[in-house]
């Protein structure tokens, strides 16, 4: 029985100073691309919630603001462009609303709980217009006036200006809610473009419950193969970028938003905080399992070790 105690020691020993990772799962990081723009045909009922409308309350001031952001175009952005823009690359603009929120929404289940939350976030519209084989992109955003706390009663301006030199790489918004439709089983009723404030911009489709999320530009997410594989919709591979939302708030470790410098705060145009994409639920190791099952195993020997003395004694 000694030589037994003390191969169960001599085991947890070799557990506390040799890390066991023959078969942890290194973790392994997945780019999603961005993805390319692509003309697809979106029913009414998701374009009203996706692109700007003439019905929509935003639809006049932003009409307004189109004068602006073509004089602070071509002001700015002179270097990078072909040509000057004009009224009728203005007229060619498309819009993409979006909804920048601070906190971790891959817990939210249902659409009810998402619309409260976003009702509660800030809001910003964001405009490409075609010029030849250029896409300028214009960021408007709620501004507050001064001494209020509210956005909700500020004015909308132009927040910052930038080229995309190659019109492939235009976030396609209505390709992502396409591609999303298509994989989803149940009927789509929202489509809602949400961004963390800096960096990942998800496309959030919506019916009774929270569907599927479609990463619409470039994100970071973080995992092995097989977590990989279960939060991807069925039928899809990882790499399509289409996952299961309630996969990924069951799975995924809770969104914690990094602060920027103030350097990228500024560069960034809106929001503060950086994204850490979506990682893998971090579980126990292998080697803290294996020596807490050896722990186990030592105390049950011992046991076994002390009722035997005990029996021993009583009999003699």
């Amino acid at each position: 029985m000694k030589k037994i105690c003390f191969s169960v020691l001599t085991v947890l020993a070799l557990f506390a100073l040799f890390p066991v990772t023959v078969f942890a799962a290194e973790p392994e990081g997945l780019e999603i691309p961005t993805r390319t723009y692509r003309d697809c045909d979106v029913p009414a009922s998701i374009q009203q919630n996706m692109t700007l409308q003439s019905g929509q309350p935003d639809y006049p001031v932003m009409m307004a603001l189109r004068y602006d952001m073509l004089t602070e175009a071509n002001e700015l952005l002179a270097v990078d462009l072909p040509r000057s823009m004009t009224w009728e690359d203005m007229g060619k603009a498309q819009w993409y609303k979006i909804y920048y929120v601070e906190e971790d929404i891959f817990h939210i289940t249902n659409t009810e709980e998402l619309m409260e939350r976003l009702s509660q976030s800030r809001i910003a519209w964001e405009c490409y217009i075609p010029v030849e084989d250029h896409i300028v992109k214009i960021n408007v955003v709620r501004q507050k006036f001064v001494n209020s706390d509210s956005y909700e009663d500020g004015y909308w301006s132009v927040s910052s200006l930038g080229v995309l030199a190659d019109k492939g790489k235009m976030r396609g918004y209505d390709a992502a809610v396409q591609a999303g439709m298509e994989a989803s089983p149940k009927e789509v009723q929202q489509a809602v473009l949400v961004s963390n404030g800096c960096g990942d911009i998800v496309c959030l489709l919506c019916s009774d419950t929270v569907d599927t999320l479609v990463t619409v530009n470039k994100t970071q997410v973080v995992g092995n193969q097989a977590f990989l594989r279960r939060i991807a919709l069925p039928g899809t591979q990882p790499e399509d970028g289409i996952f299961d939302y309630r996969q990924v708030a069951a799975n995924s470790e809770p969104f914690v938003p990094e602060p920027l410098s103030p350097q990228e705060s500024e560069e960034a145009g809106i929001g503060g905080f950086r994204s850490n994409g979506i990682v893998q639920r971090q579980g126990p190791s292998i080697q803290t399992i294996l020596l807490w099952c050896g722990v186990g195993a030592g105390a049950a020997a011992a046991g076994v070790l002390v009722w035997r003395r005990w029996k021993k004694q009583k009999q003699s």
